[in-house]
């Protein structure tokens, strides 16, 4: 679980995580926009393995939104990134960070 906040409004932060998980190449499977909770999945290939990715948006005040991702990577041959679910969530805070 990593977690950061930023100094924008909710629905910024909301439409730009969508936007940029599906850039990504995820498929979102759950969309609550009022808790503010976007559940997406990514399939596995030869090279990477599966991602599973629930992210909590939540409102501070009016101006600050807190933004908090959770990951499971599945087991793969190549592609170790499951034993380092820290590292595909700081990824994903990083993108976000650019983004916003």
């Amino acid at each position: 679980m990593e977690t950061t906040s930023y100094r924008s409004p909710f629905e910024k932060v909301y439409r730009r995580t969508k936007h940029t998980l599906m850039k990504k190449g995820f498929v979102i499977t759950e969309d609550k926009s009022k808790p503010g909770v976007l559940i997406a999945v990514r399939k596995g290939t030869l090279f990477k393995a599966s991602r599973n990715l629930r992210v909590v948006i939540e409102i501070i005040d009016e101006t600050s939104t807190s933004l908090t991702v959770y990951s499971e990577s599945g087991n793969h041959l190549l592609d170790k990134t499951g034993q380092k679910n820290r590292h595909i969530e700081g990824d994903f805070i990083a993108m976000m960070t650019t983004r916003i």
